[in-house]
């Protein structure tokens, strides 16, 4: 469904009152029924009650034919409501009974035009906000399994979970310790290279004869 072009202020319901008591006060100086001005301006009975009653308002030609039957020229300057268009800002005659707030086709285009182009930009700005709606969403199902899962901790300890790259708990840290190294006995390492069995053996006699 393409965009709508806002419709225009006027004609107003003070303007069809305006007609209707014009109307009234000519039609009792002409001492005219409604069915008799019917039959005289070509007009439908229904029409003209409409007017009476300001349920509707005249085209500019309906407006003549009535200022002519009834010789009331009041009726005439009253139909010629006087519109600005929305695009050029230029001033024209109201030619329908539901008029356009633009005053040619160029104009229709133009604001047509504007109308679809604020009416994609309100859907991306809606269609965001569903999107982020949708990521709270799923961020607070993620939190809560998460919870769930540790038993309320707010550390998770499986470094290998499905949801750890979107989970919003920190990865519990392990401290990897290095193992000791065993230690080597005297007699491993001598067997192992004589020349230390042989500098042993001088330190101890060194150590002696102090």
């Amino acid at each position: 469904m393409g965009a709508s072009i806002p419709a225009p202020d006027r004609p107003s319901i003070h303007d069809k009152a305006r007609f209707g008591e014009a109307l009234i006060r000519a039609m009792d100086k002409a001492e005219m029924t409604g069915t008799e001005l019917a039959k005289q301006s070509g007009l439908s009975y229904n029409s003209i009650k409409g007017y009476r009653m300001a349920h509707k308002f005249p085209l500019p030609q309906s407006a003549e034919v009535l200022a002519e039957a009834l010789d009331a020229p009041v009726l005439r300057q009253i139909a010629r409501i006087e519109i600005q268009c929305i695009v050029c800002r230029k001033a024209y005659i109201v030619g329908s009974q539901k008029p356009r707030t633009v005053c040619s086709d160029a104009c229709y285009k133009t604001a047509y035009s504007r109308a679809n182009h604020k009416k994609h930009k309100r859907n991306r700005k809606n269609a965001l906000s569903r999107a982020n709606r949708e990521i709270k969403r799923h961020r607070e199902a993620v939190r809560l399994h998460c919870l769930s899962c540790t038993g309320g901790e707010t550390i998770c300890p499986m470094a290998d979970c499905e949801l750890r790259p979107v989970s919003p708990l920190p990865l519990r840290k392990v401290n990897h310790v290095e193992p000791k190294k065993r230690a080597v006995s005297i007699v491993s390492r001598v067997r192992t290279n004589p020349d230390i069995g042989m500098a042993l053996i001088r330190r101890d006699g060194s150590n002696r004869s102090r």
